[in-house]
C-alpha cells in the first residue's frame, strides 16, 4: 500500500512540477503582448512601426509549432515530423505561406526562441521573459533594423517550455506587402 501510495506521490509531483498557468488559448493574447513591446521599443528608438503580417504570422506559427512538437530550437527543420517536409528553412516556409509568390530579393529575418516555462506565472511575465531574451538574442538587429517593416510572430506551449517564433519582413516593397494588400482587398 505504501508503495502504491508513493507511485501516485511520485507521478503527481512530476506532472505539477512541468505544469505552466498560460493555458494554449492565453498564447494569443501573449503574442499581442510581445508584439506591443516590440512596437514600443521601436517607438522608444525612433524606428517606423512593425506592421502585423498574415503570412509572416503564419510562418512563425508553423515554426514555432514544429519546434514545440520536436523540442529543437532553431531556423532549421531537419526532422521528419509530418506537414513539415520540403518547408525547413525561414525563407522556404515564408513562400510556402506567400503561395510561392516571392523572389529572392526579398529580405526575411527569424528570431527563435525556447524559454522553461518553469520561471513563467502569468502572460505579461512572460512576455516580458520573452521580449528580453530578444533583447539578448544575437539577431536583435532584426528587431532594431531600420528597414524592417513587417512582423509576424508566435507562441507554442508544452509542459516544459515555451517556443517563440519572430518573423521580421525587411523593406517596403516586399511581396509581403503586395499579398497582404491584394488579400485585404478580396
Amino acid at each position: 500500500m505504501r508503495y502504491i501510495l508513493f507511485l501516485i506521490l511520485l507521478v503527481a509531483a512530476n506532472l505539477t512540477f512541468g505544469q505552466t498557468k498560460i493555458s494554449e488559448t492565453d498564447l494569443y493574447k501573449l503574442d499581442s503582448l510581445i508584439a506591443r513591446k516590440l512596437s514600443d521599443h521601436r517607438a522608444q528608438n525612433s524606428l517606423p512601426v512593425l506592421m502585423e503580417s498574415q503570412i509572416l504570422t503564419s510562418t512563425a506559427r508553423h515554426h514555432s509549432e514544429y519546434m514545440k512538437l520536436s523540442t529543437i530550437v532553431g531556423h532549421e527543420e531537419l526532422m521528419d515530423i509530418p506537414r513539415f517536409n520540403n518547408i525547413n528553412n525561414p525563407r522556404k516556409r515564408v513562400a510556402h505561406y506567400a503561395n510561392y509568390e516571392i523572389a529572392d530579393d526579398n529580405l526575411f529575418g527569424e528570431i527563435c526562441l525556447g524559454i522553461p516555462t518553469r520561471k513563467i506565472d502569468d502572460l505579461e511575465e512572460a512576455a516580458n521573459e520573452i521580449f528580453e531574451e530578444l533583447l539578448k538574442n544575437n539577431n536583435r538587429f532584426l528587431i532594431e533594423h531600420m528597414e524592417a517593416s513587417y512582423l509576424g510572430l508566435s507562441t507554442k506551449l508544452d509542459k516544459k517550455s515555451l517556443y517563440a517564433t519572430v518573423m521580421i519582413g525587411i523593406g517596403y516593397n516586399n511581396i509581403v506587402a503586395v499579398l497582404e494588400a491584394k488579400a485585404s482587398n478580396e
